[in-house]
């Protein structure tokens, strides 16, 4: 299942979870973000960027903290630019984490590059 990391505190600690969060350029969700809002018809206010990146890192630094606190969580913490750049070394990965055999080739396969959109340097 996908859940965004504000959530992953809602999970029942009756079970046990492996993990495979993704961490994305901060800079690249912030402009992922203001497009929402340009749809919406809510332009970013100047300054907000700044506050967004701050708040997104604190969030971040807590949220791996709590990670690393769970008994009952494995994580695997993956690169959204490494699965990119190398998509079989990091479906390797995911095998490794989840014990099961996957068929990686297809996993590979999906990855698309050109949804990359909001691409910072």
């Amino acid at each position: 299942m996908k859940v965004i990391s504000d959530l992953l505190k809602e999970l029942s600690s009756d079970y046990f979870f492996k993990l495979i969060f993704m961490n994305r350029n901060l800079e690249e969700v912030v402009a992922s973000q203001n497009k929402m809002l340009i749809r919406r018809g809510e332009p970013p206010q100047p300054g907000d960027d700044e506050k967004m990146l701050a708040l997104f890192e604190k969030h971040l630094v807590r949220v791996r903290r709590w990670i690393d606190q769970q008994p009952n969580f494995e994580a695997l913490f993956v690169d959204y630019r490494e699965i990119l750049k190398d998509p079989v070394r990091q479906v390797e990965r995911i095998q490794a984490l989840l014990e099961k055999e996957l068929d990686l080739e297809k996993m590979a396969a999906v990855v698309d590059p050109q949804l990359h959109r909001n691409r910072k340097v």
